[in-house]
């Protein structure tokens, strides 16, 4: 197995390297459908969690923009390479 990149295992503030995915579709009260953008911190595994209303490049950029403005503007944002961004 390999290591753990330097990012990984040096202190830093939480949320300073986050990943970030899609999760959903959950159902609301009213049948509607919601989606949750999860931000995990790489190094403490924190979660900060966003709901947006769909998948949308625009609804991941305002989910964005509230994380930063709640948790800080991170370093690095990483991400699988899905079609959804």
């Amino acid at each position: 197995m390999g290591e753990l990149p330097e990012f990984r295992i040096t202190s830093s503030h939480p949320f300073e390297h986050v990943g970030t995915d899609f999760t959903g579709a959950l159902l609301t009260k009213d049948a509607g459908k919601v989606y949750v953008v999860v931000f995990s911190c790489a190094v403490t595994r924190a979660v900060h969690l966003e709901i947006v209303d769909n998948m949308s490049t625009d609804e991941f950029l305002s989910a964005f923009e509230a994380f930063c403005n709640r948790r800080g503007n991170p370093t690095a944002v990483y991400s699988d390479n899905a079609t959804t961004y």
